[in-house]
């Protein structure tokens, strides 16, 4: 994740106000990362691809 969309998500949690922007940057953080991780788990509950559910974002 790069420096502008780390301070992105820090701004919003330091706010208390985590806001629809976050999303794609968490997806692409996700894509970036998904080798690291149980990439099956993270495309189970949606987190790779664009989805309008907010249950699978959160």
């Amino acid at each position: 994740m790069n420096a502008q969309d780390s301070e992105a998500l820090v701004a919003m949690v330091e706010r208390g106000a985590i806001d629809a922007t976050a999303a794609p940057l968490l997806r692409a953080y996700f894509r970036a990362v998904r080798d690291a991780f149980w990439s099956d788990a993270l495309a189970e509950h949606g987190l790779l691809t664009e989805s309008t559910s907010r249950e699978s974002l959160f």
